[in-house]
């Protein structure tokens, strides 16, 4: 892939997306402005934090091991889609759990 495609940046046969960035500010300001949280910052920062990384990790899981096909045109691909949602939000739920307890 070309660094310049718009899909990535690529360096050392690795590729990386921009997508948990954009994930994290979309959950941070939603956040703060959507639903005027008086969190503080440490905590809201760490919520972004843990909901980006988590669905970041089972997307690359999903395309490196998993061969997922975006384009989703067999249904494997569709099937794929629908397991990876569904352990991110379960790895993204239980890691707020534990966050939130402390």
């Amino acid at each position: 892939m070309e660094s310049g495609s718009g899909r990535g940046v690529c360096s050392d046969g690795v590729c990386w997306s921009w997508g948990g960035f954009v994930l994290f500010t979309g959950v941070v300001t939603a956040e703060i402005f959507v639903l005027q949280s008086k969190l503080e910052w440490p905590i809201v920062i760490g919520e972004g934090a843990i909901i980006s990384l988590s669905y970041a990790f089972v997307t690359a899981v999903a395309r490196r091991h998993l061969h997922l096909d975006v384009g989703l045109v067999h249904l494997r691909d569709v099937l794929v889609l629908l397991a990876v949602g569904l352990a991110g939000a379960a790895i993204d739920t239980f890691l707020l759990a534990v966050f939130c307890s402390r």
